[in-house]
């Protein structure tokens, strides 16, 4: 029985080692998976910059790129492990926080002097380097004896303390000059260029009449591109007149302040001359631009589509450049009321001339007083640009002309006309009487021993001057004269056919008189609607004078009017009344057809 259980005993060990084997054997078959690591990057930026991407989550031995992007005014500094490259590549191994460093630029500021004295700054830094954008106050401290001059380099300036921002690298010169009240006034003459009364007259063309060169082929631009090339002008002479009357103001205000107050050094009266030919060399400046906008106005006419009274807004500055070299004149003035009271209030060795310069100068200006200003404002108040046709149409009341009978709508042509030609006349007196003014100033102008005075007298009298602008309008009055003539006589023509006439032999015959009265009454009053004459006034007026002939009676005029006379001849006639020889066979007509392209007859 032992043996027995012993074998069955062996047998169940092989089978459960057998189970074992082909369990382990199963196990085998199977893929064992293999764990992925991932590491952090985080990636920033300090103040003055940003960077291409914030990180993220990678797996181990990825690389990632990353910029560094620095703000204006800002530079890349390097990486917080120590790297500097831009862009930089990150190996991802582990956990990585890196940040990106920038600095602000730094720019030299150089100060150099010139004499005796010292510079103070408010930031100092031993680098002699600041930080974009830092605003530094500069204060010039002459040494014993010298007193600061001026400022040139990166600013201009006569005052001793400035401010300046550093956005790039910039140097100055401080520059100092030796006490010395013997020394002279260093008196300077700028000149403020006058205005030319000759450009800016509109229309364009009629200045070549004048002398003024405007050589102009047809324009090949566009509306659009005229008018945008004329703003362009337009805006920069706004700029540049903004800046001037910003000196201008300025120098106005420092006047007041100083006239309630002692002046502290000569250097005062020094500082007023040189900001004043700051503004000198703006107005020139000005005036550049101004002649380039006039001469660009010239082409318009040859441009379609061209609103003509676009154009003249356009050129509008010219009035207030005028309105600048008044200006000019004015603070010219103060200037020599400052230098006056610095040769009263300190020793200066040339202090006589000084003295005869201001003596002369207020001998100048109180002559220019009483060529100028008086006659100019009698001609202001006098109105020079009413016109009569005010005068008709209040003395017509409540009534339209339609409603005036024919002998009151004869009457109001023969008082039009009367008032038009006072108009004219009482215009011609006071351009006459503007031009006399004018020749006066520049005589006196060219009378001048010191260039500074005749400046001051050239820049005031030209503020002054009316211009042949009011020439313009002058010859226009005439025109316009002449064409009341024309439609005076017309109007005859065809009212007579209102006029009520007996249809009888002696009604036809006082029809006939009336007419052929009319065309007498025209030719009498021709003569005296000449264009205006050149010689009393010495400016070329047929320029400015309109193309209006005053002879109504021409082309198909004349022909209608003989037709009218004919036909009636013919009805005296077939009433018995004979021939009329002062009909048709009226040999004058003709002789008076010269205006036959006249645009106002036809």
């Amino acid at each position: 029985m032992k043996p027995t259980f012993k074998r069955e005993r062996m047998i169940h060990c092989i089978k459960f080692i057998s189970l074992i084997v082909l369990v382990l054997s199963s196990c085998s078959k199977q893929e064992v998976p293999i764990e992925i690591t991932k590491y952090t990057l985080e990636i920033s930026a300090g103040i003055g910059g940003s960077v291409s991407t914030t990180g993220g989550k990678f797996e181990e031995g990825s690389t990632v790129s990353v910029s560094a992007i620095p703000n204006s005014e800002y530079l890349f500094a390097g990486w917080s492990n120590g790297a500097t490259t831009n862009p930089l590549n990150i190996t991802v191994n582990e956990n990585i926080s890196i940040t990106a460093n920038f600095i602000k630029k730094k720019y030299a500021l150089t100060i150099d002097v010139v004499g005796e004295g010292t510079v103070t700054e408010e930031i100092l830094s031993s680098g002699k380097e600041y930080n974009s954008g830092t605003v530094i106050k500069l204060t010039a401290n002459p040494a014993q004896g010298w007193e600061f001059k001026q400022w040139t380099g990166a600013i201009s300036s006569y005052d001793e303390s400035i401010e300046l921002s550093l956005d790039a690298a910039k140097s100055l010169t401080a520059e100092f000059q030796v006490i010395d009240d013997q020394n002279a006034l260093n008196v300077v003459s700028y000149i403020f260029k006058n205005i030319d009364p000759n450009a800016g007259i509109w229309p364009p063309g009629s200045q070549n009449l004048l002398g003024i060169a405007s050589k102009y082929s047809r324009s090949n631009k566009t509306a659009e591109e005229f008018y945008n090339q004329m703003q362009e002008l337009y805006n920069q002479i706004d700029v540049h007149i903004e800046e001037e009357l910003e000196i201008f103001s300025n120098l106005r205000n420092w006047s007041n302040e100083l006239n309630s107050s002692e002046l502290e050094s000569k250097q005062v009266y020094l500082k007023f001359q040189d900001s004043l030919g700051v503004a000198s060399a703006i107005h020139e400046l000005i005036l550049t631009k101004r002649n380039q906008l006039i001469q660009i106005s010239s082409e318009a006419p040859t441009i379609s589509g061209i609103n003509l009274e676009q154009v003249n807004r356009y050129i509008g500055h010219v009035g207030e450049i005028n309105g600048l070299t008044n200006d000019a004149a004015h603070v010219t003035y103060l200037l020599v009321q400052l230098m006056k009271r610095t040769n009263d209030e300190f020793e200066i060795s040339n202090s006589n001339e000084i003295q005869s310069i201001y003596d002369e100068f207020s001998n100048i200006d109180q002559q220019l007083e009483t060529i100028l200003f008086t006659p100019r404002e009698d001609l202001l108040r006098n109105h020079i640009y009413t016109n009569g046709i005010d005068v008709v149409l209040q003395n017509l009341g409540l009534l339209t002309f339609e409603q005036l009978s024919f002998e009151e709508k004869v009457a109001q042509f023969d008082y039009y006309t009367e008032l038009s030609s006072q108009e004219v006349d009482r215009f011609k007196g006071f351009y006459q009487q503007a031009l006399l003014i004018d020749q006066n100033s520049d005589d006196l102008a060219e009378a001048m021993v010191h260039v500074f005075n005749a400046n001051y007298t050239k820049t005031k009298a030209s503020a002054a001057k009316i211009g042949p602008e009011a020439a313009y309008r002058y010859s226009v009055q005439n025109a316009f004269k002449r064409y009341t003539l024309f439609r005076y006589t017309e109007a005859k023509y065809f009212l007579w056919y209102e006029k009520p006439y007996e249809n009888t032999l002696e009604g036809l015959k006082a029809r006939k008189a009336d007419l052929i009265g009319i065309r007498e009454e025209n030719e009498r009053l021709a003569p005296q609607f000449g264009k205006v004459e050149t010689a009393s006034t010495g400016v070329d007026w047929e320029g400015y004078d309109s193309v209006f002939n005053p002879l109504f009676f021409r082309n198909s005029r004349i022909t209608e009017f003989n037709a009218n006379i004919a036909n009636l001849e013919r009805q005296i006639l077939d009433l018995g009344g004979g021939h009329d020889s002062g009909g048709s066979h009226d040999s004058g007509g003709d002789s008076h057809d010269s205006g036959g392209s006249d645009s106002g007859g036809n």
